[in-house]
């Protein structure tokens, strides 16, 4: 005799149609909904703001969340490298991605409140935005102390990225107007150009006194160790040049070396000519400088215009030394 269904039977048939009916009724709302009067007026009342300018087109929508979804990516960076730290630097810029993502229509007094802080995190906030682009420039070259260049730009990227993309939303939500799309995607690539470009036009400062960051390195023997050298950085009035001193103490039993002088990434000419180039207690020869053993040398290094980094190379040792300020 067939049995009928059971109570657990019966009540999973009456579960799925349950959920059957609730997809359709899902389906139908959906579909009323996108025939509705109300979602046309809704449209009309949109399209109409477009026209009035209250309200960003598609193309301006499309580059504030491309804007905003390439600055979660230094924010995040931020918040894995400095967990609480990074929390609190980043939450301006958290917030500016939240906006940036919900935004729909124009707010001008807002924009222009943001673009104002813009300037202040691009210009003058912590660390000088433009000497990053210093660093960068110099993390390629020998003449430069941190030692690995992808580590520089990774943390200047990351760092600066917050600044750049806050400044450029900012920009960008000011300056957006109703246009046609390739007009405002010519806008935008041109405001990115310029804000790229501005820090070169930037003179970065260098600091007097001790060097900031800098290191000895290399697997060949050394004749000055770290503890024996000081290099400064100075300017003198009298012949208005900037001036970097080295004290090289040569306390091995060989003279010391000097085969390279690099100046931000340029090698100069060692030569008793060249008048950049000065040595107390040792010798200037073609293509080498040597500092006895026992001596102390004073070799000074001069230039008109500041520099930022040297390095002398022994055969297989490096000493660096950097003065970005």
């Amino acid at each position: 005799m067939k049995k009928g269904f059971s109570l657990v039977e019966v009540l999973f048939i009456v579960f799925v149609l349950g959920i059957l009916l609730l997809i359709i009724g899902i389906i139908k709302s959906i579909r009323d909904l996108l025939l509705s009067n109300w979602l046309a007026a809704r449209r009309e009342k949109f399209k109409q703001e477009i026209i009035d300018g209250k309200r960003f087109t598609r193309t301006e929508r499309t580059i504030v969340v491309i804007i905003a979804l390439l600055m979660v990516l230094p924010v995040i960076a931020i918040n894995v490298i400095i967990p609480l730290i990074g929390t609190i630097i980043s939450l301006p810029f958290a917030l500016m991605v939240i906006y940036l993502f919900f935004l729909q229509r124009r707010h001008p007094t807002f924009n222009y409140f943001l673009l104002l802080l813009g300037i202040h995190f691009y210009f003058f906030s912590g660390e000088h935005f433009f000497q990053r682009y210093k660093m960068i420039e110099l993390a390629v070259t020998p003449s430069y102390g941190s030692g690995n260049p992808f580590f520089v730009i990774l943390i200047s990227f990351i760092f600066v990225g917050c600044k750049f993309f806050f400044m450029l939303a900012a920009s960008w939500l000011v300056i957006a107007r109703r246009r046609h799309s390739l007009a405002n995607i010519g806008i935008f690539l041109t405001l990115i150009t310029v804000l790229l470009l501005l820090p070169f036009l930037y003179q970065p400062k260098v600091k007097f006194g001790q060097n900031t960051s800098g290191n000895t390195s290399g697997n060949g023997a050394s004749h000055f160790a770290m503890n024996n050298t000081t290099t400064i950085m100075s300017f003198d009035k009298n012949t208005n040049q900037y001036v970097v001193t080295s004290t090289l103490k040569n306390n091995t039993g060989e003279d010391g070396p000097i085969l390279r002088v690099i100046v931000d990434g340029k090698d100069l000419e060692l030569s008793p000519n060249n008048s950049q180039l000065s040595l107390e207690n040792g010798t200037i020869s073609k293509n080498s400088i040597s500092i006895p053993s026992g001596q102390t040398g004073i070799l000074k290094i001069s230039s008109p215009k500041p520099f930022y980094c040297t390095t002398l190379l022994e055969k297989d040792f490096r000493y660096s030394n950097c003065f970005l300020k």
